[in-house]
């Protein structure tokens, strides 16, 4: 019986350096996109009172996005803003896009301040952005890793 030689080359290395390069593309991409949707939103009339959701452009201004190596707001800070309002230099947990407001009445506007005379509706600003963009998300991530160049870089409108 002849005999035959098997070798085996280890190329994990090289394919777990791929694999976290496409991880860290796909949710920069779904950052860049989640606060398209966000920023939209808070650009709408108001459903309910049929005033623009934009007073001064801070609130507009002050969503970003964050992973584990990278960070982005949305805008160019406006004379209203405020050092806290900027997260990007904060880092979220592995495998892990973290699209946030933080201008400290955010909370109010997203679920409310109450049912007392007075208070605040929930405008669901967020949610309602980050939605309109999950189709759109999934499909960029897919292409990241497939493997093909993908760059949402987006323009925020000046905001």
């Amino acid at each position: 019986m002849a005999e035959i030689d098997v070798e085996f080359e280890d190329n994990s290395a090289e394919v777990l350096k791929e694999l976290e390069k496409a991880t860290e593309n796909a949710l920069y991409q779904m950052g860049l996109l989640g606060v398209e949707g966000c920023v939209e939103k808070a650009s709408e009339i108001d459903d309910v009172t049929g005033r623009p959701t934009v007073d001064t452009g801070r609130y507009r201004a002050a969503f970003g996005f964050i992973t584990p190596t990278k960070g982005k707001m949305s805008g160019t800070p406006t004379t209203n803003s405020k050092i806290t309002d900027d997260i990007s230099s904060q880092r979220a947990d592995k495998d892990t896009v973290v699209i946030a407001n933080n201008v400290e009445y955010a909370p109010y506007l997203e679920v409310g301040s109450g049912t007392r005379k007075g208070g605040h509706h929930a405008r669901y600003i967020m949610k309602r952005g980050i939605e309109s963009k999950l189709v759109k998300m999934k499909l960029v991530a897919q292409e990241c890793f497939e493997g093909k160049d993908v760059d949402m870089s987006v323009d925020f409108g000046g905001v």
